[in-house]
């Protein structure tokens, strides 16, 4: 299974928005934590206020005055009493056990002062009843009937003990307020379209770099790339032009020296015929005469090979199954038994010319060990697919990749006592990848040797 995406944009975009998605949610985490950290602070500092208010209040009222001031205490939240000394919590827990706890025994201690002996219990505290709850609070329910509470006592002056039950600290089990999810949502927006808009900048020389690249693989007469963009990008784009220029100016300079190369080959040859053609024994003449047109052949396949002329030819628009049976009637007409299957209206944009050149080698090279001879098209919604089958002796399967280099000869069943100097399948193969495309051998099952042509339907 694949995780990271194929392309730089892609990775890229992955790379910035988990980057900032994973900040976002530390930073957001820990907002929480301090947020519900100050709330308790000050729920604790509330209670401890409350409770040394109320302290203060039984130590200088009468002792026949308490029992009214306990009906005033008693609420929903908050419960107080005078207990025995046996509901006292034993000094070996106090100071508190937990954390929370000795917050709050720590507060009481700041307010009352240490003249007042004070004990304090954490406990997760039952919820009241539905009588004794305040109208619309409906916390208890929302915290599946369990809150964080205290008991909290204390010796006032008279000796007795007073107890405080406080419900006011209740477990946050919703510690995501509406405003705060709401704006992480519009930041984790925000930080994708960010991401996206970043990484398409970033990465959108480099598609146009991959674009030149790919038009200059078709066609060196390609236009330059602007140079522009971040420093590293405008440097590796004057590089590659620099490179494009270099090599306009190789095969510029290569195809003049071919063109000098040829006059200079093809003078002696035309000469030596001439003379040839002035001997009197005919056989001799015959020889000398089919030397030089191998000759010449040679020549003119090696020129061809080199100078890679489809790359000048520009494309256009045609009947591709009328360019078809226009070249089978051709062959047909040279009396090679060609047997042609094309679907018709297949209208499409190619080279035509050299499209022509490389399907003409093919055949040739299959009628030099067949005659019979097949070519077969068909068409999906993006390749087109040209095979010519011959009945030949067929190729070893380790020589069905070599044979497309350059003079490369073939062992007798195929060789070139049968014509050609093994130029053929190499320049067909270069005009195929020139427009796009692929072109392949393989040794068919029922005998015999097929070339297969793949071009993309947009590029042929």
């Amino acid at each position: 299974m694949r995780i990271l995406p194929k392309t730089i944009f892609g990775r890229l975009l992955m790379l910035l928005t988990v980057s900032l998605v994973v900040s976002q949610i530390i930073i957001t985490f820990v907002f929480l934590h301090d947020r519900q950290d100050i709330i308790h602070k000050n729920r604790w500092h509330l209670i401890a206020n409350k409770v040394a208010n109320t302290v203060e209040l039984f130590n200088r009222l009468e002792e026949e005055q308490h029992p009214l001031l306990l009906k005033t205490i008693n609420s929903p939240g908050i419960k107080a009493r005078f207990i025995p000394a046996n509901k006292i919590i034993r000094p070996h827990i106090s100071p508190p056990h937990n954390n929370t706890a000795k917050r709050l025994y720590s507060m009481l201690k700041n307010s009352i002062g240490e003249k007042s002996e004070i004990r304090v219990r954490h406990k997760i505290l039952k919820p009241p009843p539905k009588e004794n709850r305040l109208r619309g609070n409906n916390r208890w329910r929302k915290n599946r009937g369990t809150a964080n509470g205290f008991i909290i006592q204390i010796q006032i002056n008279n000796g007795k003990w007073l107890e405080i039950k406080s419900r006011s600290l209740y477990r946050d089990n919703n510690p995501w307020p509406l405003k705060l999810v709401i704006a992480s949502a519009i930041v984790l927006v925000f930080i994708l379209i960010a991401s996206f808009i970043f990484a398409r900048f970033i990465t959108k020389p480099l598609v146009i770099l991959g674009n030149a690249a790919e038009k200059f693989g078709k066609s060196i007469t390609t236009t330059p790339i602007e140079e522009k963009g971040t420093a590293e990008i405008a440097n590796t784009a004057a590089a590659f032009n620099k490179m494009q220029r270099n090599l306009q100016t190789y095969i510029s300079d290569r195809n003049r020296i071919l063109s000098a190369v040829s006059h200079d080959l093809k003078t002696p040859i035309t000469r030596m015929r001439l003379r040839t053609e002035m001997l009197d024994n005919e056989k001799i003449t015959e020889k000398f005469i089919y030397d030089l047109d191998e000759m010449n052949s040679m020549i003119n396949g090696t020129l061809e090979f080199m100078r890679g002329e489809s790359a000048k030819e520009a494309p256009c628009e045609i009947d591709f199954s009328g360019f078809i049976e226009t070249i089978g009637n051709d062959w047909i007409e040279m009396g090679k038994n060609l047997k042609t299957d094309c679907p018709p209206n297949i209208t499409t944009k190619t080279k035509p010319l050299s499209i022509k050149r490389a399907i003409n080698n093919l055949i040739n090279n299959a009628f030099r060990y067949s005659e019979s001879v097949s070519m077969l098209i068909s068409v999906n919604e993006e390749i087109i697919t040209i095979k010519i089958c011959d009945k030949g002796p067929g190729i070893r399967e380790e020589m069905l990749e070599k044979v497309f280099d350059p003079f490369e000869q073939l062992d007798s069943s195929r060789n070139k006592n049968n014509g050609g100097h093994g130029l053929g399948l190499s320049i067909a193969r270069n005009i195929i990848r020139a427009n796009a495309g692929e072109l392949k051998l393989y040794n068919a099952k029922e005998g015999g040797l097929c070339a297969e042509i793949n071009i993309p339907i947009q590029q042929i």
